[in-house]
């Protein structure tokens, strides 16, 4: 009996794990956005998006914050500039949510001129102490410094770092 028990505890607690995954998930992009023409150097304002969990992003995905603009853009993985969509962080997929900074752009570019655009970079890494930051440590399989500077790299190479 006690046996049965434990199955149908486990059998629970893995399909309760697997709906919430599917929740925290249902919304994320299928498929990325590449963008065609990137926006003139001294046309696109760059944020670095750095930090522990609340840059990375935890909250769960809406279908509000699916919705893309073309002058709001960030890198993949492969740091080839997409159109950006929640989430940004690709760092720790397991764990990967809605952040602040695509709010943070949608918000901005309301007030810039028409001809200006947003390039996210994201570098936040949940759970990172600023001591292991300028350690350069590596955390959760991102060298966080090192990293962060390739980042900036990259920023300078697009656009105006701000």
């Amino acid at each position: 009996m006690k046996r049965i028990l434990l199955i149908l505890t486990i059998c629970l607690l893995v399909s309760f794990k697997q709906k919430e995954n599917y929740k925290r998930t249902q919304f994320f992009p299928k498929s990325e956005l590449k963008k065609g023409n990137i926006p003139a150097k001294e046309n696109l304002w760059v944020f670095i998006l750095a930090g522990q969990s609340n840059m990375a992003g935890r909250a769960l995905v809406e279908p509000q914050d699916t919705i893309p603009s073309e002058r709001i853009l960030t890198i993949n993985r492969s740091g080839e500039i997409i159109i950006a969509k929640e989430p940004l962080h690709f760092y720790e997929p397991s764990m990967a949510g809605l952040d602040c900074g695509l709010s943070f752009a949608k918000t901005i570019i309301k007030q810039m001129p028409d001809s200006l655009s947003i390039l996210l970079i994201p570098t936040a890494v949940g759970g990172s102490s600023i001591s292991e930051w300028l350690g350069d440590s590596l955390f959760r399989k991102v060298q966080l410094l090192t990293n962060f500077n390739e980042k900036v790299q990259l920023g300078n190479k697009y656009g105006r770092v701000k």
